[in-house]
């Protein structure tokens, strides 16, 4: 359950998450609009990409039935990625969407393959703070927020895709808590 005083960051996480997706999808070469990118996604890999999209236009739209929906699809078809396409990106948003579904086993199960694949990296501290604010540990989540503080500055020069994509969303979690 998400509390009544939800902190910027995550509703930054569940509205617009996917929203880059969309963009690249409609304004980069080869987008929605190119025959060849029509039948790209027909695979698992950019089937789940539009789903992300979808599912971030279903939650600003505060469509809670047709989130779920697209949310459950979403996860089904993570499933049927090929393993070397499941970036620490898409891993994220499957972190995300497990939360926010209850799932804190599954998020974590997410955070720790996007550590092992990517040692440091801030969507692993960030999945384990979201994890931690949702279930009400105020100590998880103050410990996963000093891990992230401590390697934002280094991580963030890497200029990781997901950190370019999720710029806005990372500096709001640097963030103070309200409360905490």
């Amino acid at each position: 359950m998400v509390p009544r005083t939800a902190p910027r960051w995550l509703g930054i996480a569940l509205a617009g998450a996917a929203g880059v997706a969309l963009l690249v999808a409609l304004f980069l070469p080869g987008g929605a609009s190119d025959p060849a990118a029509l039948a790209v996604a027909t695979t698992p890999t950019a089937r789940f990409d539009q789903l992300v999209s979808q599912l971030s236009t279903a939650a600003e739209q505060g469509d809670a039935a047709l989130a779920k929906d697209v949310a459950d699809e979403a996860l089904r078809m993570f499933d049927a990625i090929p393993l070397a396409e499941r970036n620490v990106d898409r891993r994220y948003h499957v972190a995300m969407m497990r939360a926010v579904a209850g799932d804190g086993a599954g998020a974590l199960a997410q955070a720790d393959t996007i550590f092992t694949a990517s040692p440091n990296n801030l969507f692993g501290f960030y999945v384990q703070g979201v994890v931690a604010r949702l279930s009400g540990d105020s100590t998880a989540e103050a410990n996963a927020r000093k891990a992230f503080a401590a390697h934002y500055a280094d991580e963030m020069v890497s200029a990781r895709p997901e950190y370019v994509e999720h710029r806005d969303l990372l500096a709001a979690f640097l963030e103070p808590v309200a409360g905490n």
